[in-house]
């Protein structure tokens, strides 16, 4: 357990090369951002870790990366709290790659991004990673996209998670948004009369969004949209509802235009 009155409660980077691995960040705190390890301006790989029960006041309760270059994989986030945002990981202007991970049980407590916030200036590609059980007090269960362009998503599994708006993905402004090969199941935007978009919620002028052969199943909002709320352009080719042990299917094609 350490606590930083900045940034990066265990460990603070800046204009650095490091590559992290097989690592334990528990119950570290910082009075910012990256209540377990923040990054700016640095070249960073984070390969087989555990970050459990890391907080921090404003963004990032577990990492929180800024101008930063960053390959993660194969790493877990369990019960990590950023209270403004990102309740794992906050992104500003960066882009890393993040594949085979799991988000479990992380919170943003005061606003978005459950397990993630992503900002305007950054475009991260996901692969093969899950998120259960997350959830944020107004946008994004798992992940918030605040502006973010041309996201790919592809093999993920978003179970459980929950918010006001966009159970599972909440995206404000955001062009470019690809799913492929993801499974959406049991995810909820019940918090208040006014929740929508059990699965997502995309608003503030998102377009070009695209699920590409998804099972959709189980998910639920208390006004209306219990798959999605959506604008500006939505294509569901190849998507169908499914159990959440059945395999991805590929038998059904969906279209929503505007």
């Amino acid at each position: 357990s350490n606590q930083s009155d900045y940034q990066g409660g265990a460990t603070y980077l800046e204009e650095a090369n490091a590559t992290i691995t097989g690592c334990l960040f528990h119950t570290n705190t910082s009075e910012t951002n990256g209540g377990a390890l923040a990054a700016q301006n640095s070249n960073l790989s984070l390969a087989g870790i555990t970050f459990i029960s890391n907080q921090s006041d404003y963004q990032g309760g577990a990492t929180y990366l800024e101008e930063a270059n960053v390959t993660i994989s194969e790493c877990s986030f369990t019960s990590n709290a950023g209270n403004y945002s990102g309740g794992a990981i906050s992104l500003e202007s960066a882009s890393p790659t993040i594949s085979d991970c799991v988000f479990t049980r992380n919170v943003s407590e005061m606003n978005s991004g459950g397990a993630l916030y992503v900002d305007a200036n950054s475009s991260p590609t996901f692969a093969r990673n899950e998120f259960q059980y997350n959830s944020s007090l107004n946008h994004g269960g798992a992940i918030y996209l605040a502006g973010s362009q041309l996201v790919e998503v592809s093999n993920g599994l978003f179970l459980g998670n929950s918010a006001k708006y966009g159970g599972a993905i909440s995206a404000w402004g955001t062009k470019g948004l690809t799913f492929t090969n993801c499974r959406f199941f049991g995810n909820e935007a019940n918090a208040t009369a006014d929740s929508e978009g059990g699965v997502a919620l995309l608003d503030g002028g998102t377009t070009d969004t695209t699920f590409v052969n998804c099972a959709i199943s189980g998910n639920s909002a208390i006004n209306r949209s219990g798959i999605f709320t959506a604008e500006g352009g939505t294509w569901m080719p190849m998507a169908t509802s499914a159990s959440p042990t059945a395999p991805l299917p590929a038998t059904r094609l969906e279209t929503l235009g505007e």
